[in-house]
C-alpha cells in the first residue's frame, strides 16, 4: 500500500480522536495516549499495516522540532501568574520539596533498583507532565535512544492512574480535618495586596487578529533564544521565563496559543512527535518496561508524598494536606481543578453550609492543589529536565 500524506494524517487524528472519546467516557483514567499507543503497536508494530514512518508521512513530525516547541513553552509562561504564584508561596515551598524527594529517589534507590538510564530519565516525567517528557524524550532522540524516549513516553501515560487515587484519598482526608477543626467558620483570606508590573497598554482590537497572536508568541520567542545564547541557560527554560516575563508586562495576552487558532495544531505535533517510536514497538518490547515505569512512579509518588508531609510540618500543613500537594506533579491542571472541586462537592453535598463556608473550604484546596500542579509541571519539571536529560547521554 502507497501512503500518502492526507492517508497519514487521517489515521492520526483518528486514532486521537477516538482515544478522546474513551478519555472522556472513563473520566481520564484511560488517556488517548494509552489508546493510541495500543493502535499504533497492534496496526504498526505487530500486522505492519501502519508503516513506522506513519508521523513523518503526515508531516507532523516537524511541527514539534521546528516551532512547535518554542510556541509551546512561551504560552505556558504565559498562563503563570506572577500574584497567584505569590500568595501561595507555602504551596510552591512544599511543591518543590517534594520534587527535590523524587530527585533525590532517582539518584539513589531507583538507580540502585531500576538502572541509572531509567531511573535518572524518568525525573523530569515524574516531576511533571508533557512538557518534561518532551525536553526528556527529544534529548533521548537526540542521542539515539529511541528506547528511553519510548519509556519515559509511556510513564507519562499512566501518571494518572497513580497520582489521582492517591491525591483523591488525600483530600478527602485533608476536607475532614478541616472541617473537624471547626475552621470552616473561620475566615482565612488572603490580605496580600496584588503586584503589577504591566508596563505595555491593552492591544487594541484592531490588533487581536489571529496573526498578530501568532507574531507575539514569536517575537517573545526570538528574545528567548537570543537570551539564551547571552546567558547560556537553557533554551527551553529561557522561552518559559520569557512568556512569564512578557505577560507579566503586559505585551503577550494569556492563551495566546490557543487565541491564534494554533493550539490544537502544535498539541498534535508534540503528540504525535511523542508517539513516532510505538509504531516500531512490539508488545514484548513494551512489557518488559512496564516493572520499571511503574515502580518507578509508585516510589516516586510516595517519595513525593512523604518529602511534602516533612516540609509541610514545618509550615504548619496538615500530612494530607501536604502529601496532595505532593503528588500534584503526577497528575496536573486541569485534573488537579477537578480532584479539588470533587473533594469539596463531596463533603458539602447533603450538608447545610452556608455558602461562605463553602467558599472557605474550597479556598483552602482548590489554590493548593492548581498552584502545586503549575509549580511542578509548568515550571520545576522543565527546568529539571532541561538540566538533568542532557547529562544522562554524555
Amino acid at each position: 500500500m502507497s501512503w500518502n500524506a492526507i492517508m497519514a494524517f487521517a489515521v492520526v487524528v483518528l486514532s486521537f480522536g477516538i482515544g478522546d472519546i474513551i478519555a472522556i467516557k472513563t473520566k481520564g483514567y484511560v488517556s488517548s495516549f494509552i489508546f493510541t499507543i495500543a493502535i499504533f503497536m497492534i496496526f504498526g508494530a505487530t500486522l505492519h499495516w501502519l508503516p513506522p514512518n506513519l508521523i513523518e508521512i503526515a508531516g507532523l513530525s516537524n511541527i514539534l522540532i521546528t516551532y512547535g516547541i518554542v510556541l509551546t513553552f512561551v504560552n505556558i509562561g504565559s498562563s503563570l501568574k506572577f500574584n497567584e504564584l505569590l500568595a501561595e508561596w507555602k504551596t510552591i515551598v512544599v511543591s518543590i520539596g517534594a520534587l527535590i524527594g523524587v530527585i533525590i529517589m532517582c539518584f539513589t534507590i531507583g538507580t540502585l533498583v531500576f538502572g541509572r538510564e531509567y531511573a535518572i530519565s524518568a525525573i523530569g516525567t515524574i516531576c511533571g507532565g508533557l512538557g518534561a517528557t518532551l525536553v526528556t524524550s527529544g534529548a533521548a532522540e537526540n542521542a539515539g535512544r529511541p528506547d528511553i524516549a519510548i519509556f519515559v513516553t509511556t510513564m507519562m501515560t499512566f501518571q494518572n492512574l497513580v497520582g489521582v487515587p492517591i491525591a483523591s484519598v488525600c483530600l478527602n482526608r485533608a476536607c475532614n480535618r478541616f472541617i473537624a477543626d471547626g475552621r470552616m467558620s473561620v475566615d482565612e483570606e488572603s490580605k496580600m495586596k496584588g503586584f503589577n508590573i504591566k508596563i505595555f497598554p491593552d492591544t487594541p482590537p484592531i490588533a487581536q487578529g489571529m496573526m498578530m497572536y501568532f507574531a507575539k508568541l514569536a517575537i517573545v520567542g526570538v528574545i528567548g533564544s537570543l537570551f539564551s545564547q547571552f546567558t547560556g541557560l537553557n533554551a527551553t527554560v529561557c522561552y518559559l521565563l520569557m512568556g512569564f516575563l512578557f505577560t507579566e508586562l503586559g505585551f503577550l495576552e494569556r492563551g495566546s496559543l490557543k487565541k491564534s487558532g494554533g493550539e490544537n495544531l502544535v498539541l498534535l505535533g508534540s503528540f504525535s512527535y511523542l508517539l513516532i517510536n510505538f509504531l516500531s514497538l512490539t508488545f514484548t518490547e513494551l512489557l518488559q518496561m512496564m516493572f520499571p515505569i511503574f515502580g518507578l512512579l509508585l516510589l516516586g509518588a510516595g517519595i513525593a508524598a512523604l518529602a511534602a508531609i516533612v516540609v509541610g510540618k514545618f509550615l504548619k500543613w496538615t500530612p494530607w494536606l501536604s502529601a496532595a500537594v505532593g503528588v500534584t506533579c503526577l497528575i496536573g491542571y486541569p485534573m488537579t481543578y477537578g480532584l479539588a472541586m470533587e473533594a469539596v462537592n463531596s463533603h458539602i453535598f447533603g450538608m447545610d453550609y452556608k455558602e461562605e463556608e463553602t467558599q472557605r473550604l474550597t479556598n483552602y484546596v482548590l489554590p493548593k492543589m492548581v498552584i502545586g500542579g503549575v509549580t511542578s509541571v509548568s515550571i520545576a519539571s522543565v527546568i529539571i529536565a532541561a538540566y538533568i536529560a542532557p547529562t544522562l547521554f554524555k
